[in-house]
Order: structure tokens, then C-alpha cells, then sequence
């Protein structure tokens, strides 16, 4: 790990670990509508990461 990284690093763990640190996600997706998925990020004006889900069967 470079050393000019370990501090934020460090600080996003923290961050973390108290739950005070949460992602942002548009919208869920199955593996079988990655082709939506897609579309809806080529579309733009998403708020927040748009997340592809992968189920065991």
C-alpha cells in the first residue's frame, strides 16, 4: 500500500467499523437483467451505484 494512502484508508475503516460510512445504490439488479442494468446506467442521472446481483442455485 502506498504510504500517502494509509491514513485515509485507515480513516475509511473506521468509518466503517461504526457504520457511520454507507453506500449509495440506485437500484438492484438480477443477473438476468444485466441487459436493463446496463441500459439504465447508459441512461445517466443515477444516484448511486447501481448493483448487479448473483444468486447460487
Amino acid at each position: 500500500m502506498l504510504p500517502q494512502y494509509r491514513a485515509k484508508l485507515e480513516a475509511l475503516t473506521k468509518l466503517i467499523e461504526r457504520h457511520q460510512l454507507r453506500p449509495v445504490i440506485d437500484s438492484v439488479w438480477s443477473w438476468d437483467q444485466v441487459v436493463l442494468a446496463h441500459q439504465r446506467l447508459e441512461q445517466g442521472g443515477t444516484r448511486g451505484k447501481i448493483v448487479l446481483k448473483f444468486t447460487e442455485n
